[in-house]
């Protein structure tokens, strides 16, 4: 079984564990930690010559209030490219900006902008394509919008979807566009319930 269908059921089983006990109204909190998993469908643009991948991505946030917040995100898969016979290792790094809305209700939609890297690792091949005959670093921006359901105070369900704009050949004039999707659990941490006054 493929390591995104695992993390996928693990996950789903999870959920149920930790939604069936549910009695309180949770919300997001400011001054807290936010650690997550989640499984993530990438579709690579066409140029890349990269085929439409999963991988399981790993997500580290702090709320500075109940609406701002800053957040880290890290994805590792291996890929076939379109005709070739060769894999290519693509990490992911991304460190950015989040708006919650709404961050009193049980459902807080979110908004997330940032920059970061990705970089490509293919293994040897006697005639690779010319866009991955090297290994590569290239810088994105991105920008995206989703969702956290609570299921209690301190863990929730996160749905959220992003664009990047990958820096290649060209610059931001002419960049690679990949989508991703993402479906996954958080873990809040700390943080108080009480928004101050000054925000």
């Amino acid at each position: 079984m493929p390591s995104f269908q695992r993390t996928a059921i693990a996950l789903a089983v999870l959920f149920l564990l930790l939604a069936a006990p549910t009695t309180g109204w949770a919300e997001n909190r400011h001054h807290s930690l936010e650690i997550g998993a989640s499984a993530e469908l990438t579709r690579f643009d066409s140029n890349s010559g990269m085929q439409t991948d999963t991988a399981p991505s790993a997500l580290v946030a702090f709320n500075f209030t109940k609406r701002h917040g800053m957040e880290v995100a890290y994805s590792s898969r291996t890929v076939n490219p379109d005709a070739a016979s060769f894999e290519v290792d693509v990490d992911i790094l991304s460190i950015g900006y989040n708006y919650n809305a709404y961050p009193r209700e049980r459902v807080v939609p979110f908004l997330r902008t940032g920059m970061g890297f990705r970089s490509l690792r293919p293994e040897s091949d006697p005639d690779p394509t010319e866009r991955l005959e090297d290994s590569d670093r290239n810088l994105f921006i991105y920008g995206g919008a989703g969702f956290r359901y609570f299921f209690t105070e301190s863990v929730a369900m996160r749905i959220d979807g992003v664009l990047r704009f990958v820096e290649v050949d060209k610059g931001f004039l002419q960049p690679d566009v990949e989508g991703t999707l993402a479906f996954g659990a958080v873990f809040l941490v700390g943080g108080r319930d009480i928004e101050p006054a000054s925000e």
